[in-house]
Formats: structure tokens, sequence, C-alpha cells
């Protein structure tokens, strides 16, 4: 879990490394960047940190050639997927295309939520990894909606419930 504050104060709690030791997630003052083992900083998965108040957690791919990074700010999350290939990065937006909303309004619960969590809650193989959200209502009814996200950032059903 990396914490980041609107004073742009970074720290990290945890271990961000890759299961192979070869990747890391680093915070800095005022970003999250994706660094080699050695220090060498490869690309920058977060930015813009000064002006927000934030918790970004990260859940490495079993292979260690991608990163699933949430910053979750307030009842609203940004979901990133980062890759790897030749040392060199690309980070994409996961975007649910209005799904939770949908589910939200299925459940009778849309105008109702008081607390959202968003989290990768684990990956299948690879290159598919499931996004989990937590919602609380003001009355305390918790539900959850969970989705696939894929290396490219696109979404799709999740039937995995453990």
């Amino acid at each position: 879990m990396v914490a980041i504050t609107g004073r742009a104060e970074i720290t990290i709690d945890g271990d961000t490394k890759s299961p192979d030791g070869l990747y890391s997630i680093q915070a800095g003052k005022d970003a999250v960047t994706l660094n080699a083992a050695g220090g060498e900083s490869l690309g920058t998965v977060i930015d813009r940190t000064a002006d927000i108040q934030a918790t970004v957690s990260a859940l490495w791919s079993p292979n260690s050639q991608a990163v699933v990074t949430v910053e979750q700010y307030g009842k609203t999350a940004d979901v990133l997927i980062t890759t790897m290939y030749d040392k060199k990065c690309q980070t994409r937006m996961v975007n649910d295309e209005g799904k939770i909303a949908e589910f939200y309004k299925a459940q009778g619960i849309y105008d109702k939520v008081a607390t959202e969590v968003v989290y990768a809650q684990k990956w299948l193989d690879d290159y598919r990894v499931v996004i989990a959200t937590t919602a609380t209502t003001r009355d305390g009814k918790v539900v959850i909606y969970r989705y696939m996200a894929g290396l490219d950032g696109k979404t799709g059903p999740c039937k995995v419930w453990e």
C-alpha cells in the first residue's frame, strides 16, 4: 500500500517488489514510479499527486511483467495496469464503462453509497486481473462488484467469486 497525501508526502507500507524481485513500485516526492531492482526508473505510474489526497495499492502479476495500481481518493478510484517489455513500461487506464453504476442502480443503492473501496483482488493468470469494489451504504448494507481487466485495459464480466 502506498499512501499519498495532499501535501505530496508519500509513504510506502508493505512490500512493493515484483515476485521475481526485478522491479518495484517507488514513491517519490510527487509521483509513484516503476523502477528496476538497481534503482533505474522505468517510468511514472502515477503523477500529479501534489493536489490530491489518495491511497494507492499495487498488485503484481505472477510473472512480474505487469502491475495493477489502484489510486483511491474519496469515493472515486483510478485503476491502472502497467506492463513491462524490454525494460520499458506502458500504463493504461482501466474503464469499467459505467458497469458499476448500473450494478448500484440494479441493487437500489445508487444514491445511497457512503463509502466505496476499489482494489485489485487477484490475478487469474499473467494476463487477467480481478478488480473488486466494495460499497457500503449509509444504512450499513455492503455490496461487492467484481469485474475482470486485461493487460490492454479492456474489461469484462467476472465469474470468480473467491
